[in-house]
């Protein structure tokens, strides 16, 4: 009897343990709600849809209906038909005459534009000929709808400018 006892009040005063496995359940239920709060958020964004930050033509779609994805995952590939340029491939004679911010007349569509050099890659590539040639950037100031993206340009950049001389 007095071991009978002995055993019921030391279950009685607790299992060290016991107090480990009640701490470990309880921050597994709380990462449980974590967790389903996150999915939760997950499930009213994706029901409002996918949304872009600017406007734009939708170029390439990678989603398929009814398929799985993943968050991360490309889904669309959107052009912006505000920020606009035109990219050239120059050769290093051409190169060395231009500089960012030269202004550039544009020609697309039979229409006429403005812009200027926005950028300079500093990495050459060689062209269908074996050329070396650098991509120049030309943002169009003023865009329209009439610009059809991936369309061939006109371009005349400024690369000098001299007044009252003879």
């Amino acid at each position: 009897y007095k071991a009978l006892l002995k055993e019921y009040e030391m279950t009685k005063e607790g299992d060290p343990t016991a107090e480990l496995n009640k701490a470990q359940q309880v921050a597994m239920k709380e990462s449980a709600q974590l967790a389903k709060a996150g999915v939760e958020e997950q499930l009213v964004a994706a029901r409002e849809g996918v949304k872009a930050d600017f406007d734009g033509i939708v170029s390439e779609v990678t989603a398929v209906e009814g398929q799985t994805t993943a968050e991360g995952v490309s889904l669309f590939t959107i052009h912006s038909v505000d920020a606009v340029k035109v990219t050239l491939s120059v050769t290093k004679y051409d190169m060395q005459k231009l500089a960012i911010g030269q202004k550039a007349e544009i020609e697309i569509n039979d229409r006429e534009y403005t812009g200027s050099v926005s950028n300079i890659s500093r990495l050459a590539s060689m062209n269908a000929s074996g050329a070396a040639v650098v991509n120049i950037d030309i943002h169009i100031d003023n865009p329209d709808e009439n610009i059809i993206l991936g369309m061939e340009a006109k371009v005349c950049v400024q690369t000098a400018e001299e007044e009252d001389i003879l």
